[in-house]
């Protein structure tokens, strides 16, 4: 997608020249599935968001209030055919917490407990099983006893 953006700048003389300027800005998307995920609540309206698993940090005041931080997915399928059977995998805030797939540590040094349970927009409920574990350490297997999965 191209759009077209146009500059005026206008100088700060007496004589208030103006000059502008056109360009295109090409829109380009990265290819397969893009996630987004979000959280809002730590620092006021604040908004912290991260596109495919990059790396950000937010610092909560020691001795602040308490909070409660709301967490938002989003899950962009840029492939052209529909998608089906997709297993979305993650983890609330735990000390020691680790990436499902990887194991690798994320670094979290605070317990943050659900407060409420997953919800859904823009799916059908029919087209989607939430499960929760309270396995810190619970892999992606869900047949596996240990790792404590519950259908919701």
């Amino acid at each position: 997608m191209n759009t077209e953006i146009k500059v005026i700048a206008q100088n700060g003389d007496e004589n208030k020249t103006t000059s502008e300027n056109k360009t295109t800005v090409k829109h380009i998307a990265p290819s397969g599935v893009v996630t987004t995920n979000s959280v809002i609540g730590y620092n006021e309206n604040e908004k912290l968001e991260v596109v495919n698993g990059e790396a950000k940090e937010a610092l909560i005041q020691a001795k602040s209030n308490e909070k409660e931080l709301t967490f938002e997915m989003n899950i962009i399928n840029n492939y052209e055919n529909t998608l089906s059977n997709a297993v979305i995998l993650g983890r609330t805030m735990f000390k020691g917490n680790r990436d499902v797939d990887t194991l690798q540590d994320l670094g979290t040094t605070m317990d943050i407990p659900m407060s409420s349970k997953i919800t859904l927009s823009g799916l059908p409920e029919e087209n989607a099983e939430i499960y929760y574990s309270t396995n810190g350490n619970a892999t992606k297997d869900l047949s596996n006893a240990e790792n404590a999965w519950t259908k919701e």
